[in-house]
């Protein structure tokens, strides 16, 4: 799980301070549509503050790994990465293959490791 929280808090601190410092290209870069005004704008700067709390908190539950804050975290993880999967699925672009496709399999990925973590500490309350 250390391992876990780690990646997270590498990948989406790279992405928080990308939204941050150009959202224009990450959001064309993740959903191929091009951002219209300042508010949304705005908007895309501050979902990149929320991923840095997101990496930030990842990164301080690292020494924390067995305790029950440490797993509610995972399923936090788990229900990001999962939302997340979803709404770059429904935004993909189909006649630009590889638009996207990155930012979807990653979410996935990440959900899917999230599920791994999270099985042996719901066979070990069984």
């Amino acid at each position: 799980m250390k391992n876990l929280f780690i990646v997270t808090a590498v990948i989406e601190s790279t992405a928080a301070f990308g939204l941050m410092i150009n959202p224009s290209a990450m959001v064309m870069h993740l959903t191929r549509f091009s951002l219209q005004g300042n508010l949304e704008t705005a908007a895309v700067r501050c979902s990149g503050v929320l991923l840095l709390v997101l990496a930030v908190g990842c990164w301080s539950m690292r020494p924390h790994t067995h305790c029950a804050k440490a797993m509610h975290l995972v399923m936090v993880l788990l229900a990001y990465n999962g939302f997340a999967t979803l709404f770059l699925s429904i935004v993909y672009d189909s006649t630009r293959p590889l638009a996207g496709v990155v930012g979807i399999l990653l979410h996935a990925a990440m959900a899917i490791w999230c599920l791994f973590c999270v099985f042996p500490y719901i066979r070990k309350k069984n």
